[in-house]
């Protein structure tokens, strides 16, 4: 059933995802020509997968453990921005969507990662895609700024 989530609304996948008892072990498990339920999503990128990918990310997976699946759809929504004539609709779908999986805290917490999908990014985006990473949001480090004594 997870292997289906690419054919459903966004509002199905949702429960079914939250009716999952392990949710790592469903969307790791590889089909018999190795895809995931992820890569499936990813491959399809309509308005209902796109919603759904980025629920999964921002609120049920860690994105440690998942690192190669979103640089895979980091670098596929690149490919959407990239040619030219891609409907405007599906192009702003995938600009929106890349922006907030970048704004993520949980990707903007993690040093480790961040480096990874920089590295990433330098060598298979666009520069659109380059610059929408740089441009998101960083991490409040708080207060304890050092400014000079004047």
């Amino acid at each position: 059933l997870v292997h289906s989530l690419h054919q459903y609304s966004f509002e199905n996948s949702k429960i079914i995802i939250e009716q999952l008892t392990d949710v790592n072990v469903a969307l790791k498990d590889k089909n018999n020509v190795g895809h995931n339920p992820i890569d499936k999503l990813s491959s399809d990128l309509r308005e209902r997968n796109v919603k759904t990918i980025e629920y999964l990310f921002s609120e049920k997976l860690d994105m440690a453990l998942y690192k190669k699946e979103l640089i895979d759809y980091i670098v596929k929504s690149s490919n959407i921005l990239k040619n030219k004539q891609t409907k405007p609709s599906l192009r702003q779908r995938a600009f929106d969507s890349l922006n907030v999986i970048f704004n993520l805290p949980q990707l903007q917490s993690n040093e480790n990662l961040k480096e990874s999908i920089a590295k990433n990014l330098a060598h298979k985006c666009t520069p659109e895609v380059q610059y929408l990473w740089l441009s998101a949001k960083m991490p409040n480090k708080g207060d304890n700024i050092k400014r000079p004594k004047i």
